[in-house]
């Protein structure tokens, strides 16, 4: 049996992979898409959507991006319903690779889609034509819109939100604040359609039915219909085909007489889904969904357990499932929160018990009292107590900080990992205490990253601009050498602004610490006052607890700069006057320039020569050909192993004679691919190939990290190795 499963799936990953193929071609210029509605987000001038490109020769998945370009424009397209064709002008363009490492890849997550290309669209117009054929989900996407218009003509927009993610796993009118605070008291599972909400709906229409003088066998064959049919209006999610085929199962069990357990149920359910898409085991939903509803079918047939308080099998779910979930949270999001617990605790009978079902029976009985005095005064009564506990989850979530960085762990550290878990939810099942070894192993891999003898030279892909991560190993020190930044041009008018701008601060500098096991960082550089260099101060402090800003007495007086730490809780200014010794990242640290600053300009900035072990690295800034000068002069006897490249391999920096002078081995490239600066200059770039100095950029390979693993006990203790982004 089991080589018949194996060979199942094989099968069906080699069906999906042959699949799982473009057909489009990336010259085409103009197609005709049918939208899927539910899918169509607007935030500010940006307008996206899913939907089917149909041609002659196949149709498509595709993402559309739409830049509106009048808020005329923006209030049409959202007050129509995209339930017809479009023909749309644009260009084809690949989904854009993650360029740092242990991040999100959104060419992946699209790929896992069956997607493969974003369609930058110029133009769009509807198209009204009887010879094309709709596709199959636009009955379903239809009536999804038309229940999506009745909620919002009928509740309160709080309530309406909510509706909609819990019933319909739609979760675009919920802000990014309000999902945020959920995820970080650990909750956020909650609004994943899940075996307690279908079980809750089976219980209220097999009710509904019984009391109607319907038998149960036929109760049971329309919810075999109704099932499917709800899976299929909530968007066949991950959660919810899970939920909905897991009790479909158990209800055809009961129909044919044939007794199928829960665990037989979810085991079927696993292979189904795996059988009719393989890639979503890549996925966190899949992971986390599948993971938890077998512990809590396991935990379930204990006996022991049944014979607790309701209180006590919460409680001990909670800390089983934080448990369990703990190596999938590290892998991909590298934390946790502790306080989950706690949280879910109370939350979970709270929306068990009191929140989901309030909300299901004002939504079912809307159409016979929407009209009424009665359902207005439920209706504010509801939304006033959304409105209290979102307030009190953003206070208490500003107030508190409950997340625990575990960082992405090495493989063999991860299965050691998931072993002790295994061995201590074993115990606990048991009944038994957990071993002193499965325990330990357990702390030793949460706290892998605080004792790792591993240090790191990160040099993040920020684009245009500059971030360099300095980690000692053992110590753990984090030093910080400037934060990138996106140069705006031009000011933006109120509609064009977005909810959800891109951060280089919180989704890649944040991220990649965390993925590192960095949960703050102990010195920040600040080269000089340049956008590309400081930009993100303030998106990254929000992320990270900064403990201490160094940089020039100019630097601090940028209206910038100031406007930035101004929003800093606990963060210790430091004005440096070079020549100096510093104590960041080492002790052996020297601040070299300016000597004399005017302002914080590219000439100006920040220059340090850093010792790790036997190894040295000259950090630049921007500095360019009077600073370098300077720089010769006054130290001729200056050598280093490692160049960071000053203002990102301009044609104005790196000349022959600071080469000549320093004879680095090795020089690293901060630039954005593909930008319109031309950097790094064919001139510099030439220069350092004469000189058998190998080269890396940020431009081509994404970024560049340097690991240093330190031998205890022995005083030249370093190993070096060198690893890019992409080879």
């Amino acid at each position: 049996m089991t080589v018949l499963i194996n060979l199942l799936f094989c099968g069906a990953l080699f069906f999906h992979q042959n699949r799982n193929q473009t057909k489009l071609d990336p010259v085409e210029r103009e197609f005709i898409i049918f939208p899927r509605a539910s899918s169509v987000k607007i935030d500010g001038d940006n307008f996206r959507f899913e939907g089917v490109v149909q041609s002659e020769t196949c149709t498509e998945k595709i993402v559309v991006h739409y830049r509106l370009k009048t808020e005329a424009e923006k209030e049409k397209w959202s007050q129509r319903s995209l339930t017809d064709f479009l023909y749309i002008k644009g260009e084809l363009k690949e989904p854009s690779e993650n360029r740092n490492f242990y991040q999100f890849n959104y060419r992946d997550y699209l790929n896992q889609q069956n997607i493969h290309w974003q369609l930058e669209a110029e133009n769009i117009q509807h198209v009204e034509s009887e010879e094309l054929k709709k596709p199959m989900f636009s009955f379903m996407e239809s009536l999804r819109v038309k229940i999506f218009h009745y909620i919002d003509e009928t509740f309160h927009p709080l309530i309406g939100s909510y509706l909609k993610i819990l019933l319909f796993a739609d979760k675009r009118d919920f802000s990014e604040l309000t999902l945020k605070n959920y995820r970080a008291i650990g909750v956020i599972h909650l609004f994943s359609i899940s075996g307690f909400h279908i079980s809750y709906l089976v219980r209220l229409i097999r009710h509904l039915l019984l009391r109607l003088g319907i038998t149960h066998e036929r109760t049971n064959l329309v919810l075999i219909f109704i099932l499917p049919f709800y899976c299929w209006l909530a968007g066949l999610g991950v959660s919810i085909f899970r939920a909905t085929f897991h009790s479909f199962i158990i209800l055809v069990g009961q129909i044919r007489k044939i007794k199928i357990t829960p665990l037989d149920a979810w085991s079927f359910t696993i292979l189904i889904a795996l059988f009719l898409n393989p890639y979503q085991a890549l996925g966190i939903s899949f992971q986390l969904s599948y993971l938890l509803s077998g512990l809590f079918i396991l935990m379930s047939n204990q006996d022991w357990i049944q014979k607790l308080t309701v209180f006590l099998q919460n409680g001990l779910f909670c800390l089983m499932s934080t448990l369990a979930s703990l190596p999938i949270l590290a892998y991909h999001f590298f934390e946790f929160s502790w306080i989950t617990i706690f949280t879910n605790i109370l939350f979970i009978p709270f929306f068990t018990y009191i929140f989901f079902p309030a909300l299901l029976i004002l939504f079912c009985v809307s159409p016979l009292i929407a009209s009424t005095f009665l359902f207005s005064l439920l209706n504010d009564l509801l939304a006033a107590i959304i409105i209290l506990l979102e307030k009190g989850l953003t206070l208490f979530n500003k107030t508190f900080d409950f997340s625990f960085v575990i960082g992405r762990l090495p493989i063999l550290v991860t299965l050691f990992f998931i072993w002790c878990i295994f061995k201590i939810l074993s115990n606990i099942e048991n009944k038994k205490w957990p071993s002193f070894i499965s325990v330990g192993g357990l702390l030793f891999s949460l706290f892998f990253y605080q004792i790792s003898p591993v240090g790191y030279v990160l040099v993040l892909d920020v684009g245009q601009g500059d971030s360099i991560l300095i980690k000692e190993p053992i110590t753990g020190k984090v030093t910080m050498i400037d934060t990138g930044g996106e140069v705006s041009w031009g000011t933006e008018e109120a509609w064009q602004k977005r909810d959800q701008n891109y951060s280089i601060g919180s989704q890649t500098i944040a991220p990649s610490l965390k993925s590192l096991g960095i949960s703050r960082v102990d010195c920040l550089y600040i080269t000089h006052a340049d956008t590309d260099h400081c930009g993100e101060i303030q998106s990254l402090g929000n992320c990270l607890p900064i403990k201490k800003i160094v940089a020039t007495k100019a630097t601090f007086k940028d209206e910038m700069i100031q406007k930035q730490i101004q929003t800093l809780k606990n963060t210790k200014l430091q004005i440096i006057k070079p020549p100096s010794v510093v104590e960041y990242p080492t002790k052996n640290t020297l601040a070299i320039y300016p000597i004399n600053e005017e302002e914080s300009k590219n000439n100006d900035s920040l220059t340090l020569y850093v010792k790790i072990g036997e190894d040295t690295w000259l950090f630049t800034g921007d500095i360019q050909t009077e600073a370098e000068q300077e720089i010769r002069a006054r130290y001729p006897n200056l050598r280093v192993n490692n160049l960071k490249v000053a203002h990102h391999g301009s044609k104005t920096s790196t000349t022959q004679e600071l080469l000549n002078q320093i004879q680095p081995h090795q020089a690293f490239i901060s630039a954005g691919k593909n930008n319109s600066y031309g950097h790094p200059n064919e001139e510099v770039l030439k220069r350092l190939e004469e000189m058998n100095i190998h080269t890396f950029t940020t431009a081509e390979q994404g970024a560049i990290m340097v690991k240093y693993y330190k031998i205890p006990f022995v005083k030249h203790w370093f190993i070096k190795t060198y690893t890019v982004y992409k080879n």
